[in-house]
């Protein structure tokens, strides 16, 4: 070799040492801060990842904005753009488009100032995707052909830079900086065609579908990446089912079940769903209800890893599996009566509605038992060292990096599992009562009847589902089941009618016939001898029944002479679920409450016109001022009436009693007494205030009750009730709209039970809450209150109480005869035990 050409090749040695060392720098320098914040952020990275693959997705959005913060503070952009793109696909899992939209765009801007054309790449391609969620045709098309000359740019640079770099290097260092970035572009490829193709199978363009998952599933078998293969095996199966070749959809599905099980992974309740399906058009029946059971399984283990607030979000979207099942032991069951198919129809129903309140109702009762603390402990520690376990676990079964040799951490698995059960089983033995609230289950049917029903009691169970209703009637010496031929969208429409009719001048024209053709709807005849003998009825609801007050259901009439409600034949309870009767009754009381009334009314507002602020010190500052914003005049209207109301129920228990009235009425005194353990104290709370619900307008996540200085204290929210502790036999909110919202109480609302703060305040401590279901006119608002209070106090049961007082202004017998009009007395209904 001639000294030139050797001087040519020197230099190129070392400017190849020189890009080596550049390139060190930059990877093991994440960070442009210290090492131990570049490891810090490198772990919770691992962490994020790990909870998204084993779909926790409440714990990995935590560890990305954690990562992000993090980044930020150290400014490494390259990290900050994948976490905001990180957050984006968790919001993206939730349902939450626009949140999604948000964090993607803010991603792509990252990744387009540094230059970094596979972000740029997959930030587009996911961003074209929401907008075909979101129905927005236009936006779609554009940001998708963005993707597809993005991807075309990224394909040409790396594959140009890949040879450069072969022909300069020309050894082993460039040819493994080349197979690197050629498995990244295989892998994003990857990613691409397995979009592409759920576009073409969406569009019904099933061939094109069927290639584009064939060439991801390649690429992604052949770069051993088993979570994406089990992917491109689903939806390759959804090809074949959506084409009815259900043999070889089976197949496809069966083989990505298996790969997800042997990583690790819960998120396979969606290509369980797709199984049972298909085996239920193909009269396999045991098998499908198996594979719903499985389906509905992972999907509450995937959901009992998340917040309260993402359960929601999570489940709104899911809730058709359970419905889907549910119909289809129907049609079993009609054909096969003695099989139990009802039965097991009512135990799915109760896994439905009642999962995320057992759980939240077993932490409130948990703190009525004097556990020892080292036992305490060492749970705690098990669950600490299976999560810790879990991230190693991950990292074995990483992108790119899967391996076989997995065993040691399984068997350390095994073995804190086995801790975990035999620690159950000494709950069980020396603290049952404690077990049965820490390990809850919705309630056997069996147990229910004979234990927990009483003679008089009937319950109607109500699931609405997208084209009819199922209707179980439960008494203690009867169960059947029944399908009414009624959607989810008719009953949405007759409910918001009704809803209408009562407060206009259409009432006496319009609302006793549609009001008797829901209750003929809902309770045809030949149902009506099942509930004949009852004294109290139990409605449990789901959907747009949630806005429906069944007392008001007209059972007769005769135009312009005699309306006759449902609540003149029987007293009136609603329950979330019949497990929560079961939750209520069987919580026995050890101490009685030392006091009987606490109240809070006539709280302080801003006068209307009050300016808002353009600056806040706090969340819950910002929360007041935009829902102020959204409302006319800025401001709460003045309650001043609701102090005469508490003070006269106060005048029933002989002084004792506490009153907060005025600028007393505040989330910081409810707090304060909390905080002192005086909270527990009353046998009943009462909350004469403002109530508002979260709609598309006022930028509010949760319901809440408005109290004294709503500025400065915020609101007292869902999520701040579920905090206090309570000892009550009831807790009235007598506030506008505590119950619903608008015309209906199920817009945003399926399969959790009603929303509002009904649940939070019995996880709280009581086993009855008072709510209203649009807002009421405070003059027939204190009849109602002080009426059942009254009623109460002479020792009439609660159900009974409430219909007494509804009786005596049906009558004309109340403080005003236009009272006699269900719009005054039927928006108030009880959740809970009615005994």
């Amino acid at each position: 070799m001639n000294i030139s050409v050797q001087n040519i090749w020197f230099k190129f040695l070392k400017a190849v040492i020189l890009l080596l060392f550049i390139n060190i720098l930059t990877n093991c320098a994440i960070l442009q801060g210290n090492y131990e914040q570049s490891l810090r952020l490198k772990q919770l990275i691992k962490e994020a990842q790990h909870s998204y693959y084993i779909a926790d997705y409440s714990s990995a959005l935590k560890k990305w904005e954690q990562s992000l913060n993090l980044a930020r503070q150290v400014e490494d952009q390259y990290n900050i753009g994948v976490s905001l793109t990180n957050i984006g696909k968790i919001y993206l899992k939730l349902d939450k488009y626009t949140k999604s939209l948000q964090y993607y765009e803010q991603s792509l801007e990252v990744f387009e100032n540094i230059n970094n054309k596979y972000y740029i790449w997959f930030n587009l391609a996911e961003i074209s995707i929401v907008y075909n969620l979101l129905n927005k045709e236009h936006e779609f098309l554009y940001y998708n052909k963005q993707a597809l000359i993005a991807y075309r740019k990224l394909s040409n640079q790396i594959n140009s830079d890949a040879v450069m770099r072969f022909v300069f290097f020309a050894g082993i260092v460039g040819y493994m900086l080349y197979t690197i970035k050629k498995s990244e572009l295989e892998y994003y490829s990857g990613l691409y065609f397995n979009k592409l193709g759920m576009f073409h199978l969406n569009a019904k363009n099933y061939t094109e579908a069927f290639n584009y998952h064939k060439k991801a599933l390649e690429i992604h078998q052949k770069l051993n990446d088993k979570y994406q293969e089990s992917i491109d095996l689903n939806n390759i199966g959804l090809v074949h089912k959506s084409i009815g070749e259900y043999k070889e959809a089976k197949d496809f599905f069966q083989n990505s079940i298996n790969i997800k099980k042997s990583i690790g992974l819960n998120d396979i309740w969606l290509i369980l769903r797709d199984f049972a399906s298909i085996e239920a058009k193909l009269g396999n029946f045991e098998s499908a209800i198996k594979h719903y059971e499985q389906s509905i399984f992972y999907l509450e283990k995937v959901r009992n890893l998340m917040t309260e607030e993402n359960k929601i979000l999570f489940m709104r979207q899911k809730i058709h599996i359970y419905d889907e099942l549910i119909d289809l032991l129907y049609l079993f069951y009609q054909e096969q009566p003695e099989k139990g198919y009802n039965h097991l129809a009512f135990k799915i129903f109760e896994h439905k509605q009642g999962r995320i309140f057992l759980e939240k109702m077993a932490k409130s009762g948990i703190r009525r038992f004097n556990i020892p603390e080292k036992v305490l402990q060492k749970q705690q520690s098990i669950i600490k060292k299976q999560s810790e376990i879990k991230i190693k676990l991950f990292e074995q079964l990483a992108v790119y990096n899967l391996q076989q040799n997995i065993s040691s951490l399984n068997q350390q698995l095994n073995k804190l599992e086995r801790e975990k059960t035999i620690l159950k089983e000494y709950f069980k033995i020396e603290h049952p009562e404690y077990y049965a609230l820490q390990y809850p289950q919705p309630v056997n049917l069996g147990n229910l009847q004979k234990k927990i029903l009483q003679q008089d009691e009937i319950m109607l169970v109500y699931n609405v589902m997208e084209e009819n209703t199922i209707l179980w009637i439960i008494g203690k010496n009867q169960f059947q089941m029944f399908t009414l031929p009624v959607s989810e969208k008719t009953l949405k429409q007759d409910v918001a009618k009704l809803r209408s009719y009562l407060s206009n001048s259409s009432f006496n024209t319009k609302f006793p016939q549609a009001s008797l053709n829901l209750y003929k709807t809902l309770l045809p005849q030949k149902l009506k001898q099942a509930i004949k003998n009852a004294e109290i009825l139990y409605i449990i609801p789901t959907g747009p029944l949630y806005g429906l007050p069944f007392g008001s259901l007209v059972t007769s009439y005769k135009p312009k002479k005699e309306i006759k409600y449902l609540i003149e034949d029987y007293a009136i309870s609603y329950l979330s679920s019949a497990s929560l009767l079961k939750i209520v009754r069987d919580a026995k009381r050890t101490i009685q409450p030392p006091k009987q009334f606490l109240a809070f009314a006539n709280p302080e507002y801003p006068l209307c016109g009050t300016k808002v602020s353009q600056k806040s010190d706090t969340f819950a500052q910002l929360r007041t001022e935009a829902y102020l914003k959204s409302t006319k005049g800025n401001c709460f209207s003045p309650l001043e009436d609701t102090a005469k109301e508490v003070k006269e129920i106060a005048n029933l228990f002989n002084g004792n009693y506490d009153l907060y009235l005025e600028a007393d009425a505040s989330r910081s005194n409810i707090f304060s007494l909390n905080e002192q353990d005086k909270l527990d104290d009353y046998r009943y709370v009462m909350f004469s205030v403002h109530g508002i619900i979260p709609n598309r307008s006022n930028q509010l996540e949760q319901p809440a009750l408005v109290l004294s200085n709503p500025l400065t204290e915020g609101y007292l929210t869902m999520a701040d009730a579920f905090s206090l502790k309570l000892n009550a036999d009831f807790v009235n909110l007598s506030a506008c709209n505590t119950g619903c919202a608008d015309n209906s109480c199920s817009e945003n609302v399926r399969g959790e039970g009603i929303m509002g703060l009904t649940r939070a305040f019995m996880y709280a401590g009581t086993s009855r809450v008072g709510v209203t279901l649009w807002s009421v006119d405070l003059h027939s608002a204190k009849d109602l209150s002080v009426g059942l209070f009254t009623n109460l106090k002479a020792g009439k049961k609660m159900a009974q109480a409430l219909r007494e007082i509804k009786l005596k202004m049906i009558r004309g017998e109340a403080s005003s005869p236009r009272y006699v009009n269900p719009y005054h007395w039927a928006a108030f209904v009880v959740y809970g035990d009615g005994q």
